[in-house]
């Protein structure tokens, strides 16, 4: 099994998943960018690394981050994994997420011969 194959596919289904991040995904995420606090802040055009600790200290539990700002985060990982996506369609795509618990929902990931790696929500 290939960990740095499987975090890739995670990284890709994050911005897609229909319930607001975790803080541990929000951790996820900057780990993968090999983000600081600080470069994660500016990355999220938030103004201070300390929000970005609050987000992750929250854990299994949903970040509370600003909508807009989760909007925002979304859409760069999807810039960043999909660079051939247009803008429009990347927030099309990662606006559509709802309320509700964000550990709630599950993601599967499974192999495919023909495809590789693929996930869904459940």
């Amino acid at each position: 099994m290939n960990w740095s194959e499987i975090s890739e596919v995670v990284l890709r289904a994050l911005p897609h998943k229909p319930a607001p991040l975790t803080g541990n995904e929000i951790r996820f995420i900057r780990q993968q960018l090999d983000l600081t606090l600080k470069a994660f802040a500016s990355f999220c055009e938030v103004s201070s690394h300390q929000a970005v600790m609050q987000w992750e200290s929250r854990g299994d539990e949903p970040a509370k981050m600003n909508r807009a700002t989760e909007i925002v985060l979304r859409a760069r990982i999807v810039a960043r994994v999909s660079p051939r996506v247009t803008i429009s369609r990347v927030f099309e795509e990662v606006s559509r997420f709802g309320g509700g618990g964000g550990r709630d929902v599950l993601l599967s990931i499974f192999a495919s011969v023909a495809d590789g790696w693929g996930y869904a929500y459940r």
